[in-house]
């Protein structure tokens, strides 16, 4: 089959394409949590700046780390410098972005939550092995 990634990384590529907008969204906008309703902004008063809000940095990090680890169809060691160098340009990227950004703002803590995210998600890939179950590659 030679380079062309299998059916089981292109489902991945989508995956990692679509959650790194809802991802971004959630970064990024203003009030992201406007799409929940009253609840939202509820739990977005509740989880601010406590330690569920660095859980949550973290863990959609983690996420993101598996899913470009099963997304990128490379060799391994140049598939971890890779994805390991794009996840923390993203992290940097998005917490200094929100300096810009109207009722944002850069958080040291949430910038270490997202690093911590990026390399227990590069250690749990790395446990899971080198390819996605059902790829050739």
């Amino acid at each position: 089959m030679g380079d062309t990634p299998s059916p089981t990384h292109r489902f991945y590529q989508l995956l990692v394409l679509v959650y790194l907008a809802c991802l971004s969204w959630m970064l990024l906008a203003p009030d992201p949590w406007i799409v929940f309703g009253e609840a939202g902004e509820r739990l977005a008063e509740q989880a601010t700046r406590t330690l569920a809000d660095y859980f949550q940095h973290a863990g959609a990090f983690l996420l993101l780390a598996i899913l470009a680890h099963l997304a990128l169809h490379l060799p391994y060691r140049v598939r971890f410098h890779l994805r390991a160098s794009l996840l923390v340009i993203y992290a940097l990227f998005t917490e200094i972005a929100q300096v810009w950004i109207p009722d944002r703002q850069f958080q040291w803590f949430d910038l270490l939550a997202n690093l911590l995210g990026i390399i227990t998600g590069l250690l749990l890939a790395h446990l899971l092995g080198s390819s996605p179950p059902g790829s050739r590659g």
